[in-house]
């Protein structure tokens, strides 16, 4: 499957989510160049925190 974007950033979220299959990357633009902060794998809630303390 291709490369999706799930949040971009500023985006408040409205529910929390969940990676079910495969995996996804946290990354933002640092001085024009991708940076990738995080990976996270099936199980794993990457907005969990927002979700929790809105």
């Amino acid at each position: 499957m291709p490369a999706a974007v799930v949040f971009r950033q500023g985006d408040r979220p409205q529910s929390c989510a969940v990676v079910m299959a495969g995996f996804l990357a946290r990354q933002r633009v640092v001085s024009g160049r991708n940076q990738i902060s995080s990976f996270y794998v099936p199980g794993d809630m990457p907005n969990l925190i927002p979700c929790i303390c809105p």
